[in-house]
């Protein structure tokens, strides 16, 4: 199993002394390789496993571990099998001049070349000694032999999956322990299917070498069905991502993407094809919002006209039709700011968050929408006390006014209440009356949509209070009881600070 990852300052110690301690133990091999009376031999056996590492480590698997990579081969098969059949030595440097050779053609970068070496390197030499500490002396075949060899196995397992772990916590900055639970299943399973055909290679070489090329078809059906198995993770893990963001979109409205895929695989197509979708969906989103902004820059004008037009001069009357129509005008007036509300919220740059009080930003609210609320009562709950935001204070004052309004029309006790959870703050006017009718419960926040006949409302009131909400990365929506009430609410994400803070 080799890496491949970014080195950053912090691993930099790690890698360096890993390079260093697997070049100690390849030169001590090295020296006794040569010194031995079978030197020709040991030198045949070592290029022969060489080539095979070489040629196993064609076959990786690929597992993306957050933002690395971790590589699976079949070399572990290869490792087994030299720890029975070479001689001392052979099993450690034949893996790391196999690890070398097949890095360099794949043009890996220097560094990682060394520190992959290196860590075949210990991880053998760590195989070499348990084989050692053993001290089976018999046929190869026999099952304390082969048992003894799969301790030996493990040991390099172990040193191997310890090195890889290690690299990658410091570098993504998780804890060694969560990098080795998370990955130990694939690297076991892996591990156990390479050891098995490892072990079925040495009987098979021992009754004829000719019949290692039995070993072949089983080898290749482990190949595959671990390939599946990681690809079934990887695929399993983009599923998690995508979630992730979706339900970040849902938030933060169609502006956002979904995360690229760099593969050809089944989620890449769906993710573009979801990519795709969103972009259409924005820009409908927009040409609808541009044309209610240029209807309403157009239609000032004519009312501007009227409203001259009707007005008394100095020291005259008005009739009262002339001033029916003035108060109609006035709301027109105000459903035209609205639609450009609509439009100018939608952009990044009206919004200026800064520290705010929430609490207060409620009161404030309540205070602005007193001559709607007339005489109902308002309960404000908010906490934690102090509860400080990082938003734009006026835009949300808006949002909560827009809430109080469209409850007066509809109930008859209010409740307003803010709390703090899930790494955002949550808004909610609460009434008692009739509710949303069933079928409308996201229609109602969109321009102009009306769920009944009632009110005096144009039907832009919650189209305003989404807009603000998606502009802070938020959203807006409600909990429909019928016929008992409606509980409208407001998320808006937010770091939570402390008094502290207040000054900020």
């Amino acid at each position: 199993m080799a890496i491949a990852v970014p080195s950053p300052a912090r691993a930099q110690t790690l890698i360096g002394g890993v390079v260093t301690a697997g070049s100690a133990v390849m030169a001590v091999q090295l020296g006794q390789m040569l010194s031995s009376p079978n030197v020709g031999a040991t030198i045949a056996a070592t290029l022969i496993v060489a080539l095979a590492v070489a040629l196993a480590d064609q076959f990786t698997l690929d597992l993306p571990h957050g933002g690395e990579i971790e590589r699976f081969a079949f070399t572990d098969a290869v490792w087994i099998a030299a720890i029975l059949l070479a001689p001392a030595g052979a099993p450690t440097l034949g893996a790391a001049l196999g690890t070398l050779g097949w890095q360099l053609l794949r043009r890996v970068p220097p560094a990682k070349i060394a520190y992959n070496v290196a860590q075949v390197a210990l991880a053998l030499t760590a195989a070499e000694l348990t084989w050692q500490a053993i001290g089976f002396d018999g046929s190869v075949t026999d099952a304390g032999a082969l048992a003894a060899a799969t301790a030996a196995s493990i040991a390099a397992f172990a040193v191997n999956d310890l090195a890889v772990a290690l690299v990658i916590a410091m570098s993504s900055g998780a804890s060694v322990r969560h990098v080795l639970v998370s990955g130990l299943r694939v690297s076991a399973l892996q591990w156990l299917g390479a050891g098995s055909v490892g072990l079925l290679a040495v009987l098979a070489w021992e009754a004829h070498p000719a019949a290692v090329v039995l070993v072949v078809p089983p080898l290749w059906l482990v190949h595959l069905a671990h390939r599946e198995f990681i690809a079934g993770l990887v695929e399993r893990e983009q599923m998690e991502d995508l979630a992730r963001t979706a339900e970040r979109i849902a938030w933060g409205g169609p502006s956002r993407r979904l995360p690229t895929i760099a593969d050809s695989g089944r989620i890449a197509g769906v993710t573009e094809s979801l990519n795709s979708v969103l972009h259409q969906l924005e820009r409908s989103g927009g040409k609808g919002r541009e044309l209610m902004r240029a209807a309403a820059t157009e239609l000032h004008v004519p009312v501007g006209r009227m409203r001259s037009d009707l007005c008394p001069a100095p020291g005259s009357t008005v009739s009262a039709a002339a001033q029916r129509v003035l108060g109609e005008l006035d709301s027109l007036e105000s459903l035209l700011s609205d639609m450009e509300d609509v439009d100018r919220i939608a952009r990044a740059e009206e919004i200026q968050p800064a520290v705010a009080e929430v609490s207060q930003i409620l009161h404030r609210a309540v205070d602005r929408a007193g001559d709607v609320l007339e005489d109902r009562v308002v309960t404000i709950d908010c906490s934690p006390v102090p509860g400080l935001a990082v938003l734009d204070a006026d835009w949300v004052e808006r949002a909560v006014g827009e809430l109080l309004s469209n409850a007066a029309e509809h109930g008859g006790a209010i409740e307003l209440s803010a709390a703090y959870a899930h790494g955002g703050w949550r808004i909610e006017v609460t009434d008692d009356g009739p509710g949303v009718p069933d079928g409308h419960e996201d229609a109602i926040f969109e321009p102009f949509h009306r769920a009944t006949g009632r009110g005096r409302r144009a039907g832009l009131g919650l189209a305003v209070v989404r807009a603000i909400a998606e502009a802070h990365g938020g959203a807006a929506g409600l909990v429909n009881r019928p016929s008992r009430g409606a509980t409208f609410w407001l998320r808006l994400p937010s770091p939570l600070l402390g008094p502290e803070r207040s000054a900020a």
